[in-house]
């Protein structure tokens, strides 16, 4: 059956691997024929896995905790500081009961919610992405599946994408399964390790073989780093030159700190070069529904719809019901995410200079590089990147020296601390890491609005099924359930149960990193006979 009154609009024209799920097991061995000089990224990638999971880089043997073990805080998930408003979460509920809006038993294909499209055309467009671009959306069940559209809409097996040091870790996987080869392109700290035309000319003159069909482009960069409309236009110049596709990722839209991105499909002169592609994961605080969106030129647009309807048949009405709501979110509630991460964001970095002094004062400085030290300070995003290149050549326990950020990885587990490395992508003998900071502990968030949730579903519910007598049944109810919260009480109960969350960054710095640095320094400093702890 299909949904009754959905209908693909005719104002705009349509046509998950998870890095840190995938079984260390379940890799295929037979990798793709190489044409250009490249790293094997998939190699990099099943090596970081290995070790987060607490195995050996080869996964042969288990040598440390994992990141999902009890005891350990893991500063790797990449959702949201808390569920999204309560709007959303009361419009799902409702629709599970409503059958002519949510017909949960039903292949509803490729219908698509009255209104949806242009809601995210409109979005597009308050994004200044070019009007030829935002006309043509393609629903996709998240972004990982819009990126897999995308590459099986314009490459052919053994084809070669280049992308850009700090890539998003899943890259890799998705690139290699879909047999297309994935180089990438160098940056460095000096520019944020953006993407630059002069970089990307550089790597463009200096490669042999095939020449490559697209670059995957992420913007925000998952470090949080912003670009401006001349570095964009210097690179567009550079992409038209060489006739390229790009698939600009731009999930963390709507997430800067202050000063918003611009972006690649903002730039005249791109209308046929740039996919934009964006989802409910990160600005808009539903990463567990997954529905992405895509807007492009017609002709690669509708490829992706293609293959859509061939891969999954249906994209989820009741994803889609949440989009809609979750697209109009309040304004205020999006700024209240914002302004949490800034305070985290500026906390770790106090945090990290903090231990940086306490060390020193014991520690002698190993050259000019500190212990640790915050790489990039992000603009956007809910991460931040942290070097730790001061302890490169500090002898392990188990008697290696520290050489990349593996070694720094599976050392912080053992303290009870998960952290990203970058190592996975595209970073070669660094010792950096990037941490999340959204989903440090959710679990005080989710208890603070529990009740005003509760509140508002019963109610809506109640209106459903009694319309006229909702009210009177609601009083009676309410004082039984004790679910009455005013608007201001859920506001505080919610910012103190983000102060919780930062005594939690504040307990995994002072205590646990501060104490795994401290031991690591203490055990490669002979002539001491005190550590920093027991100076202070």
């Amino acid at each position: 059956m299909r949904n009754p009154g959905s209908a693909t609009s005719s104002t705009v024209s349509t046509a998950s691997i998870n890095f840190w799920s995938v079984s260390r097991n379940g890799w295929n061995k037979h990798l793709p024929r190489r044409r250009y000089n490249m790293t094997n990224h998939v190699e990099r990638l099943k090596h970081a896995l290995n070790t987060l999971e607490g195995y050996t880089r080869d996964g042969s043997h288990k040598t440390h905790r994992g990141y999902t073990e009890d005891g350990v805080i893991s500063l790797l998930e990449g959702g949201a500081v808390r569920r999204p408003d309560v709007s959303v979460i009361t419009r799902l509920a409702t629709s599970l009961y409503q059958p002519d809006v949510f017909p949960i038993e039903s292949y509803t294909n490729y219908d698509v919610l009255p209104g949806l499209l242009e809601s995210l055309q409109n979005r597009f467009n308050s994004w200044n992405v070019l009007p030829d671009l935002s006309a043509n959306i393609a629903l996709t069940n998240g972004s990982t599946q819009a990126l897999n559209a995308f590459l099986n809409s314009i490459c052919s097996a053994r084809d070669t994408i280049l992308t850009v040091q700090g890539f998003y870790h899943p890259f890799a996987a998705i690139t290699h399964r879909n047999n297309i080869n994935m180089a990438c392109v160098p940056t460095h700290v000096g520019n944020n390790y953006k993407l630059t035309a002069q970089g990307l000319t550089s790597f463009l003159a200096t490669q042999t073989g095939t020449k490559p069909k697209a670059i995957l482009f992420t913007n925000p960069s998952p470090f949080g780093v912003c670009y401006t409309l001349p570095e964009l236009q210097a690179l567009a110049a550079v992409i038209q030159k060489h006739n390229l596709m790009v698939y600009e990722d731009a999930v963390f839209k709507d997430t800067e700190h202050n000063t918003p991105t611009t972006l690649l499909a903002s730039v005249p002169g791109m209308e046929s070069h740039v996919v934009i592609a964006s989802s409910l994961s990160k600005s808009l605080n539903c990463a567990n529904i997954r529905l992405g969106w895509a807007c492009g030129p017609q002709f690669v647009i509708n490829r992706m719809v293609s293959y859509m309807r061939d891969e999954s048949i249906t994209v989820s009405q009741f994803n889609q019901i949440a989009a809609a709501s979750a697209l109009n979110m309040p304004a205020e509630f999006i700024q209240g995410n914002i302004n949490e991460i800034k305070t985290r964001v500026a906390l770790v970095a106090s945090l990290v200079q903090g231990i940086n002094t306490r060390l020193a004062q014991t520690y002698p400085a190993r050259g000019n590089t500190p212990f640790m030290a915050i790489e990039v300070t992000p603009e956007s995003g809910h991460s931040i990147l942290i070097s730790f290149d001061g302890l490169v050549g500090c002898k392990l326990p188990n008697g290696t020296t520290i050489k990349d950020d593996l070694d720094i990885t599976a050392y912080l587990l053992g303290f009870g601390v998960g952290v990203s490395p970058t190592y996975s992508c595209g970073f070669i003998n660094r010792c950096c890491v990037r941490l999340a900071l959204a989903e440090v502990d959710t679990t005080p968030v989710h208890a603070a609005t529990r009740n005003h949730e509760l509140h508002h579903g019963i109610q809506s519910l109640l209106q459903l099924a009694a319309p006229a007598q909702a009210q009177t049944i609601w009083n009676t109810l309410a004082p039984m359930l004790g679910t009455q919260v005013p608007a201001h009480t859920v506001d505080a109960d919610v910012q103190h149960a983000f102060h919780t969350v930062q005594n939690v960054l504040k307990d995994i710095f002072e205590n646990r990193i501060f104490t795994a640095l401290d031991q690591l320094l203490q055990a490669n400093s002979p002539n001491l006979s005190r550590s920093a702890h027991e100076a202070a």
